[in-house]
């Protein structure tokens, strides 16, 4: 038998849309009747529960409460009714409705075509289309859901379940409005159940395919949002084009799948711990493939270890080292002209400061040579004026123009007048070397007042 996909959990999803296969040989089978509450015959196999069992099945498929039920030997098929629709919990939170009646084809370890069982997942209440008893794995039991198969352990449906009917019986009121919902969706489609078989027409299976398609894939993408689960979806059309959708990759999520389900169908460690210390594996050996390949990318740079290169990456290796070289010696060229150009400019004011020092300088010679020149002068007016006390000796003083003529202060104090002029040279050029102008001598020479001697 083909082995059937499995969802190992609700946080990791894969739904891959294929045909498979799920015809196998009946056997022969018996009708037989079942009283309420399943309570069986004096002989073997009288329960529908029982009967499950001897076809390979859990008896806690179906719950307490059959009233009958009839299986048809020529076809397999076996119904079961129930005294009113029912709600049943079972020991790990599943939920599960039954109708009034449930129907399905039953063989060995399988019941195909089931009508009339639904299971809630992620808050949505999806028909069960067919269960089955893997061989590989003797301890766990799938529902094919449509989309998926859903795995679950065969030890929680070993006993028979009791069904509330109401909402009461282990289920929200929540999850029955929604139940109640998708049952009156489905009433109001028509007479019974869309029967599900391949559309003849090719306009209207290709319109319908559209639908289907748009309509799984924003399921998809809503799963992956809402519940942070990895979901891959791939899809092929009847002309054989692809359509894919993955929130991580396909191609990654179909790699996760197939070594969770050979971990999970080989003894060994727990899945999740297996997983998780290959996955770190994987990462560390990715890691130092990564140093390694670096550290000889680093060496070829350097021409170490090129001995092993062939011809082709030797011409790589030379392309890279010239690119390099050449972005080098742009940056270095950079670098020169910004600093030459700093220079240049650091020149300019240099010379703008030498000049303005020199004048400077010029300028404080020029002034100390004027007042070295002043005192020079000075100097040489006092000692003439020394040596020479009658230089000024005029005739006047002994040639009077006349009676009335005024005297000049030249006859009496020969020399007086060149020391004055000398004495204010001296201060002239005191002033020019200090800044600020000197206070005139007070003395009566100046303003030629002989009454004082």
């Amino acid at each position: 038998m083909a082995k059937l996909p499995r969802l190992p959990c609700s946080f990791a999803v894969l739904a891959l849309m294929c045909i498979i296969p799920l015809t196998a040989p009946r056997p022969a089978l018996s009708s037989r009747a079942a009283p309420r509450d399943g309570v069986s015959f004096a002989g073997a196999g009288n329960t529908i529960h029982q009967l499950l069992k001897d076809h390979g099945l859990p008896g806690g498929l179906l719950p307490r409460g059959v009233e009958s039920y009839t299986l048809d030997e020529s076809t397999g098929l076996l119904e079961a009714r129930l005294s009113a629709p029912c709600y049943a919990t079972y020991d790990n939170g599943e939920l599960a409705y039954f109708d009034n009646v449930v129907r399905g084809n039953l063989s060995k370890g399988a019941l195909r075509g089931v009508e009339g069982l639904s299971q809630e997942e992620l808050f949505v209440w999806l028909p069960v289309k067919g269960i089955l008893v893997q061989d590989q794995e003797p301890g766990v039991i799938l529902f094919d859901i449509g989309l998926a198969h859903k795995s679950l352990s065969r030890s929680l449906f070993e006993d028979p379940p009791d069904c509330k009917p109401s909402a009461s019986g282990g289920m929200s009121a929540a999850s029955a409005a929604r139940r109640e919902g998708t049952q009156a969706e489905i009433s109001s489609m028509g007479r019974g159940r869309i029967e599900i078989k391949r559309i003849e027409n090719n306009t209207s299976r290709q319109v319908t395919f559209c639908k289907r398609r748009n309509g799984l894939l924003k399921k998809a993408y809503e799963l992956s949002v809402l519940c942070d689960a990895e979901v891959a979806l791939v899809v092929f059309s009847s002309r054989g084009r692809l359509y894919e959708y993955a929130n991580n990759s396909v191609k990654a999520t179909i790699e996760r799948y197939k070594k969770a389900h050979a971990v999970g169908s080989s003894s060994g460690p727990p899945l999740l711990e297996h997983n998780a210390q290959q996955f770190y594996q994987q990462e560390s050996a990715k890691l130092r493939n990564q140093i390694q390949m670096l550290q000889n990318t680093n060496r070829h740079l350097v021409g170490d270890s090129v001995g092993n290169l062939s011809l082709k990456e030797l011409k790589q290796l030379e392309s890279r080292l010239e690119k390099g070289i050449s972005k080098i010696r742009a940056r270095k060229s950079e670098l020169l002209a910004a600093e030459i150009n700093y220079m240049a400019k650091r020149e300019t004011e240099l010379q703008n400061d030498h000049m303005n020092l020199r004048t400077k300088i010029e300028e404080g010679e020029q002034q100390l040579q004027q007042v070295t020149v002043a005192q020079s002068v000075a100097a040489a007016a006092a000692t003439d004026v020394e040596l020479n006390p009658f230089l000024e000796m005029d005739t006047k003083c002994f040639f009077p123009g006349g009676p009335f003529a005024t005297l000049d202060m030249k006859c009496f104090f020969p020399g007086s007048l060149q020391m004055l002029e000398a004495q204010q040279r001296q201060m002239l050029a005191t002033e020019l070397n200090l800044g600020y102008q000197l206070a005139p001598p007070d003395t009566d020479v100046a303003n030629n007042n002989p009454q004082q001697f």
